[in-house]
């Protein structure tokens, strides 16, 4: 039931407010619930694709079926219906349907995609009668899906790669860590997991660049059914890895995550004005982790003692992950490793949580995301978007001496010095409000909410 109720939050805050990237518009996607027979059942079978602001409000779609939840690309008419975490089940499937019509996709050749696992598999991970989960995303013909078993004490993941038109496989990830993949460009996607020390425990993360192929893996037909057995076929190798720093010994990696949307993606429209501009690749990923020190860790209090643990928060540019992988074209070699020093520190900016960053959104759009902080009488928050490595759009160089900003004074100097040098997000520091409390319009219950947005800009790479 626990696991229910946190994928119920889980979905309504993803698909009830998820802005859609490929329609150039924002959009607002609905799930409706069926007449329920029962109250474990969970499942919808409809969805609502709307453009906010729009006066069109289109009708539901009803695929005539349940499903957990939907991933869309309303670019392509492409509804991906998930059934996924039903207990004591050893299949997750992915139905193929129209957005608009509700049927099967008139473009794929095999509109149900099921993936099945081995009970020897199953059982050999612990993972008998525990339900797996499905993080799909979708980018022209390439379907790119996670699935993990986040209830379990195994942290064992399988991401696979198909081109949904064909139903062929493109790649799979086997890793014994948690990961998170996203696309990185039309010939790339990207895993952000953890690497193995000498004790083969996790001992710093990295970033894994794969090459999406062009033929199937292993150059094996689609099985009949379309029904994939994820341990029939080999591992793909990355191309490239961009390791982070090494952790100390007596530091244990706990956990870490990519930003769950980087939009827009490869090939999505990004400005509409004067002339039509398409996003060709990532510039920006929102990296996470946190560490924990294992001697004076207090695991049966749950919880460390002052100085026993830190989260960090990475912005990573994708410049110079771009050059080294242009040198890869150029060698014969099948994995290329860089170390942090040749590419770290001139590529990221580090931030360490405290009590002044609270929150972060996960979702990350373009150089974007939004933040929130606790005002200092706790009552209320300050919300405000981030801008890092910011890509311009600029009609002409030209910008007259009027409209030119005022220059920064001493202390904006002192605090950019700061974040450059990944001394930022601390208190103190760059992102702490230097708006008393009492001078921000807090509206009273009741009250119209105060639309004003503040700004923070950090200095691109």
């Amino acid at each position: 039931m626990v696991s229910k109720c946190r994928r119920i939050l889980e979905r309504e805050t993803k698909l009830f407010i998820e802005s859609e990237r490929t329609s150039g518009l924002p959009r607002r996607l609905a799930h409706f619930h069926p007449d329920l027979e029962d109250d474990d059942d969970y499942f919808v079978d409809r969805t609502q694709v709307v453009a906010l602001g729009s006066s069109d409000i289109p009708p539901p779609t009803n695929f005539q079926k349940k499903f957990a939840f939907c991933e869309p690309d309303p670019q392509q008419d492409l509804a991906v219906l998930v059934e996924d975490e039903q207990q004591s089940s050893q299949v997750v499937r992915f139905h193929l349907h129209s957005l608009t019509t509700g049927q099967p996709h008139p473009v794929a050749e095999h509109p149900i995609i099921t993936v099945s696992f081995d009970i020897e598999f199953l059982r050999v991970n612990a993972l008998m009668g525990e339900a797996v989960s499905a993080d799909p995303e979708i980018m022209g013909n390439y379907f790119l899906v996670t699935l993990e078993w986040r209830e379990a004490s195994c942290d064992i993941s399988e991401t696979l790669l198909w081109d949904w038109k064909t139903g062929m496989l493109l790649a799979r990830i086997q890793e014994n860590n948690a990961i998170d993949c996203a696309f990185l460009d039309k010939e790339h996607f990207l895993a952000y997991s953890a690497l193995p020390g000498d004790d083969h425990k996790p001992s710093h993360t990295a970033l894994l660049v794969y090459r999406i192929p062009t033929v199937s893996l292993d150059l094996k037909e689609v099985p009949p059914n379309a029904d994939f057995r994820p341990t029939s076929y080999s591992n793909s190798s990355p191309v490239l890895i961009l390791e982070f720093p090494k952790l100390k010994a007596s530091w244990r990696l706990t956990g870490q995550h990519l930003a769950s949307r980087l939009e827009p993606l490869p090939g999505d429209v990004v400005y509409t004005k004067s002339a039509t501009f398409l996003c060709s690749r990532v510039n920006t990923l929102f990296l996470h982790f946190r560490i924990r020190n294992a001697l004076t860790w207090d695991s049966y209090a749950s919880r460390s003692r002052e100085g026993a643990s830190a989260s960090y928060r990475i912005c990573v540019s994708t410049h110079y992950l771009f050059r080294h992988l242009k040198e890869c074209g150029l060698e014969d070699i099948p994995t290329r490793s860089i170390p942090w020093s040749q590419w770290g520190t001139k590529s990221t900016r580090w931030f360490m949580d405290d009590d002044s960053v609270e929150h972060m959104a996960p979702n990350l759009y373009g150089s974007q995301y939004v933040r929130a902080t606790t005002i200092k009488s706790g009552t209320s928050q300050l919300l405000s978007i981030v801008n890092f490595n910011t890509p311009t759009i600029m009609r002409q160089a030209y910008i007259s001496a009027s409209s030119s900003r005022a220059k920064r004074t001493s202390a904006d100097k002192a605090e950019k010095t700061a974040v450059l040098e990944g001394k930022g997000l601390t208190a103190g520091r760059l992102f702490q409000t230097r708006i008393s409390s009492a001078k921000i319009p807090m509206p009273d219950f009741g009250m119209p909410l105060n639309h004003e947005i503040f700004t923070e800009i950090l200095g691109g790479i």
